[in-house]
């Protein structure tokens, strides 16, 4: 797999990739160097997914903790990073 950085709201040369994720088309930006996948609540409730409140702290590209408003547990896409499995997720920002 080739990964073709596109330009997406004044953000050239940041990667993103299309995702399955319940069902659904969406697309998803690349950070090799992430523990988890991220996505808005609003998204989180578009795609009819459980809230867990939670009161972890993410450390964001530049080391600042940022607050979640919680998880989501057992998230599967059928998108594939070539040598690494699949992609999984568990949290929400």
């Amino acid at each position: 797999m080739v990964l073709i950085p596109k330009k997406r709201n004044g953000g050239e040369g940041m990667m993103f990739i299309d995702i399955n994720i319940a069902g659904q088309k969406r697309s998803a930006f690349v950070d090799t160097g992430a523990w988890g996948l991220f996505i808005s609540k609003k998204v989180a409730r578009k795609l009819g997914f459980s809230i867990k409140k939670s009161n972890r702290k993410i450390k964001t590209v530049n080391y600042k903790e940022a607050p979640t408003v919680g998880v989501v547990r057992n998230v599967a896409t059928n998108q594939r990073m070539e040598g690494q499995g699949r992609l999984r997720g568990n949290s929400v920002r």
